[in-house]
């Protein structure tokens, strides 16, 4: 009963977003090719498209262009996969993707998002053809991979609270599991701050369905809460992160990609 009278006057999802600053930038080889202003040119460009796509693509966090310092920056690298001796073709070059927290790589790291230089690279003689490109991409297929490796290593929302359930505990998460694209028995982990005792613990929890799931996402917790509940009124929910994301609000797709130290550069996409 108490979650469902919760459930039922919560009337808005998640706010405000964890905040992830969009960078670009080009490989050495690549730049040369390209020219100082063109490749700056195109660096400009592209993050402001990709923060626009990005935006619109995923739900879960805001993306920004500006150089505002948020902690979280996602850096898209365009760059030939392996140093050799060969000649540099302006066809044969990887995209690839570094999430950063305060400047320092986050694990899991993301590696490469995709080969593209080899086909819609491959008329990439000026910065807007650069720029439609990568945008073209995530908007289309490649924003998939991004939000999966995003959901596990950086929190989605705060907006929670603890609500007691008998000898257990689970969260209202303010963001609906249906706009998530979780499905019934996903893991998420709750950063909760103990009340009264200074600290913050990391619990995990699956996620349940009820009746309203346009709303909000109840989860329950799948261990010792007891901490929490001594003041589950006052337990802050420092962050959210997602396990075992799995979609169900659209088909699952996968994306088929290959290391590229396996990768030939014969011509044929891999």
């Amino acid at each position: 009963m108490l979650i469902g009278f919760v459930i039922s006057s919560c009337n808005v999802l998640a706010s405000p977003k964890t905040l992830i600053g969009v960078e670009v930038s080009l490989g050495e080889h690549f730049a040369s090719l390209l020219g100082e202003a063109d490749s700056q040119a195109a660096v400009t460009l592209a993050e402001h498209q990709l923060s626009e796509v990005l935006n619109d693509r995923i739900r879960y966090f805001d993306f920004t262009d500006e150089n505002d310092n948020s902690g979280y920056r996602l850096q898209f690298v365009i760059d030939n996969p392996a140093a050799s001796g060969q000649g540099i073709n302006i066809h044969d070059y990887y995209v690839f993707l570094n999430l950063q927290e305060q400047g320092q790589p986050l694990e899991p790291r993301l590696t490469w998002l995709f080969r593209d230089a080899a086909s819609s690279l491959a008329d990439a003689e000026s910065p807007q053809s650069i720029a439609d490109s990568l945008s073209w991409q995530v908007r289309n297929d490649k924003h998939r991979l991004i939000v999966s490796q995003l959901l596990p290593v950086v929190s989605f929302t705060r907006e929670a609270s603890l609500q007691p359930l008998g000898s257990k505990g689970g969260w209202l998460i303010l963001h609906s599991a249906k706009d998530l694209c979780l499905r019934p028995q996903s893991k998420v982990i709750v950063r909760s701050e103990v009340p009264g005792f200074g600290f913050i613990d990391d619990y995990n929890a699956e996620v349940k369905e009820h009746e309203n799931d346009d709303k909000v996402t109840f989860t329950l917790a799948t261990e010792d809460v007891s901490l929490l509940l001594q003041d589950p009124a006052h337990a802050v929910v420092v962050g959210v992160r997602v396990l075992e994301y799995r979609r169900r609000c659209e088909s699952e797709q996968a994306i088929a990609q290959s290391s590229p130290s396996s990768v030939s550069f014969s011509g044929d996409e891999p």
